[in-house]
């Protein structure tokens, strides 16, 4: 991403996230199960307020019956596709596990926000709307401008 379009996304996602007690609905991201995990390990220990997740840049998240730890580091197999079934990204056919660290900003807010409701070693099928994706602006030539992306995420592990 350049840093023009790195600076457009977030001043979107400064607007969008700004009033998180306004009343309007905030975009969700759809998690739908396809293998189920162990459904007792979560990457969700400690608590987190609603305003440490404002200042994260994951503001109005849904999950706040719920711990939630941002800055765990979790390890995925993922598949990512447009809607037109088009892939543009996979850590299995490079062979090789993603890790990076929850709310760091390494991956498109979405993909931090379904990750926060699996289990390990849960596989799902992840759709990601255009605002907690690459918004208007996109990733070119990879990610249409207001593209909903979706995945299909492994959680493997992560830390506690």
């Amino acid at each position: 991403m350049t840093e023009a379009q790195a600076e457009s996304q977030s001043g979107a996602e400064d607007q969008e996230f700004e009033g998180a007690d306004d009343g309007i609905d905030a975009p969700e991201v759809s998690v739908v199960t396809i293998k189920p995990g162990n459904a007792t390990n979560f990457p969700t220990v400690g608590q987190v307020s609603s305003t440490d997740l404002l200042g994260s840049g994951l503001g109005r998240f849904h999950l706040f019956d719920r711990p939630a730890s941002l800055g765990q580091t979790v390890r995925i197999h993922y598949e990512g596709k447009l809607s037109d079934g088009t892939e543009f990204d996979s850590s299995r056919k490079r062979g090789r596990a993603f890790e990076f660290t929850l709310g760091s900003g390494n991956v498109i807010e979405g993909l931090d926000r379904a990750i926060l409701q699996m289990s390990r070693g849960q596989r799902a099928k992840v759709s990601v709307p255009p605002e907690l994706a690459y918004g208007s602006v996109g990733y070119p030539p990879v990610i249409p401008p207001n593209a909903t992306l979706i995945f299909e995420v492994e959680l493997m592990s992560f830390t506690m």
